[in-house]
């Protein structure tokens, strides 16, 4: 992620000017005593656009300054309306699930800035969030799991898309307590595991 910190203010000037953003450099007065690096952090409305009209809520994001103390930024959802709850995505301490790790990371590298981390991560995440207010419950385009399972949902989501294989078949064959020793690859080639996909 190409994160300088005149990018991301510029980015809110222009595209969140309800947010107030500051840079915490460690030491400063009123820095958390465990702020060791450089952060930026958006305090203030997040809006998002739907049929002319503008909706959001009040987030505080966590965003490093350069690429050298990168970190996956962190939304905190300090809205009232946006209570934590499992079933909304929000942890107890307030933060919002994004996604597991590998979904983010997968956004960050294919995207490299913060314009992208927000259309793709952020925004999805508020229209969610309305989405659930409007009508009491989840949007009909899905969610994770959670924990364990949404980790497991991810992985195989992600395998698939590179290997472009039925990637159960590969888990249920990597559980197996002995595999046998001719046992034919996941992926439907007919040869052998260890001769095929084994050896990798």
């Amino acid at each position: 992620m190409k994160l300088i910190a005149e990018e991301i203010f510029s980015w809110f000037a222009q595209h969140q000017p309800e947010m107030q953003v500051e840079l915490i450099t460690p030491g400063a007065d009123g820095a958390v005593a465990i702020c060791l690096t450089s952060r930026i952090i958006a305090t203030g409305r997040y809006t998002i656009e739907s049929n002319g009209e503008k909706y959001g809520y009040d987030l505080s994001i966590v965003l490093p300054t350069t690429p050298e103390n990168f970190f996956i930024p962190v939304v905190f959802c300090v809205d009232e309306k946006l209570y934590p709850a499992l079933n909304r995505h929000i942890l107890s301490n307030r933060q919002a699930c994004l996604g597991t790790n590998l979904d983010v990371y997968k956004v960050i590298l294919e995207g490299g800035n913060f314009a992208d981390f927000a259309k793709k991560v952020i925004d999805p995440f508020i229209a969610w969030q309305l989405h659930y207010d409007t009508f009491g419950g989840p949007p009909p385009w899905g969610e994770r799991a959670h924990g364990f399972d949404g980790v497991v949902q991810s992985i195989a989501e992600h395998l698939s898309e590179i290997w472009g294989l039925p990637v159960e078949r590969f888990f249920r064959m990597l559980t197996e307590y002995k595999p046998k020793k001719r046992k034919k690859c996941f992926c439907g080639s007919g040869k052998q595991f260890r001769h095929c996909h084994g050896k990798y």
